[in-house]
């Protein structure tokens, strides 16, 4: 493995996820590829099997991409270098840091001539800016704006049914304990899954059958996962100095927040990491990178032990959102008591 690819994906268990995949026939055999050797910025991406397909084609190929960054460079350079110094930026300037120093997702910093040496193919400046949001300051990384994403070809269509799913889940528990005994569940292909309800629950009084959402997350998301080291040229990380106020440039080990290529990257991951959790009989759905699990009282501690055993053994650093399972819970409750959807942040 790279060094590089190595240190961003240091912990993770990939051959163990490669072979639990396996054994349920996950369609994707290409992230694994990507998992081991970083995931592209540009090219054209190959339909996964987990998603509808939508293609999208690129309106730039890499060479012609490197074409223009003899233009886009100096441009994109000039604009960071000449940008205002307000606290938003100071926020991107210390998370930079902190990704540089602590984190070791960044190597740098680099001159305008320290880059030039370092890629004397071509490379291309991405402006990263602060967006304020409710309680920080997101760091963005703008690949729209230097070109990136229109080298980008996408073959998948990401589809989000995160609520949908929850709903349906609570549904289909309310159907099984009003059941006197048996259920029948229609599937797609018009069969019917019959099953006796154990009797465990029907023992149970009406508070015992309490479900309860939990939000598990993926804590910093794309950055769990390596760009491919071909593509580092392209997305050469830009910031003012505070002190000098001279433009500085970061090589990025990892995927960038605001790239065509890591939304549909990461979310190829973050399906498989559900269809694990669906495997050891966890009510898990998934939104980008979280995770809203529905359970029953009875089963609350031992769902939550499974979850973390799973993703602590494939290396994938999460944590409980309280604030969003509130979120999430309330719009379940809406769609159940109004019959309408309800939408969350």
């Amino acid at each position: 493995m790279e060094p590089g690819v190595a240190a961003v994906m240091r912990g993770k268990n990939i051959l163990l996820l490669e072979r639990i995949a396996a054994s349920f026939g996950w369609p994707d055999d290409l992230v694994f590829e990507h998992l081991k050797g970083g995931f592209p910025l540009v090219g054209e991406s190959k339909p996964s099997g987990i998603f509808d397909v939508d293609r999208k084609p690129a309106s730039l190929t890499r060479d012609e991409l490197l074409q223009h960054s003899k233009f886009l460079r100096p441009a994109l350079w000039a604009k960071v270098a000449n940008s205002k110094l307000d606290d938003a930026a100071s926020h991107v300037w210390e998370a930079t840091q902190m990704e540089l120093v602590e984190k070791g997702w960044l190597t740098g910093p680099y001159s305008w001539d320290g880059l030039q040496e370092r890629f004397p193919d071509g490379w291309l400046p991405v402006r990263r800016f602060g967006l304020a949001q409710k309680d920080k300051t997101r760091s963005i990384d703008d690949l729209a704006e230097n070109s990136v994403n229109r080298a980008y070809a996408v073959s998948d269509k990401i589809s989000l049914r995160a609520l949908d799913e929850l709903v349906w889940t609570a549904l289909t528990l309310f159907k099984i304990f009003l059941s006197k005994g048996e259920v029948a569940i229609p599937l797609s292909d018009g069969r019917l899954l019959r099953f006796p309800v154990h009797s465990f629950w029907r023992t149970l009084k009406p508070e015992g059958l309490q479900p309860s959402v939990k939000t598990v997350d993926l804590k910093s998301a794309y950055k769990q996962l390596a760009v491919l080291p071909a593509d580092r040229c392209l997305s050469v990380v830009t910031i003012k100095d505070p002190v000098s106020g001279a433009a500085l440039g970061y090589e990025s080990w990892t995927l960038l927040f605001g790239a065509t290529s890591s939304v549909v990257s990461f979310n190829r991951v973050a399906r498989l990491l559900q269809r694990v959790l669906i495997e050891l009989q966890v009510m898990a759905s998934n939104y980008f990178d979280d995770y809203p699990v529905l359970e029953l009282l009875p089963l609350c501690g031992n769902t939550q032990s499974t979850i973390r055993a799973i993703l602590d053994m494939l290396g994938f650093v999460w944590a409980e959102d309280k604030d969003q399972a509130e979120a999430i819970a309330s719009a379940v409750d809406s769609v159940l008591a109004d019959g309408v959807m309800a939408s969350f942040d």
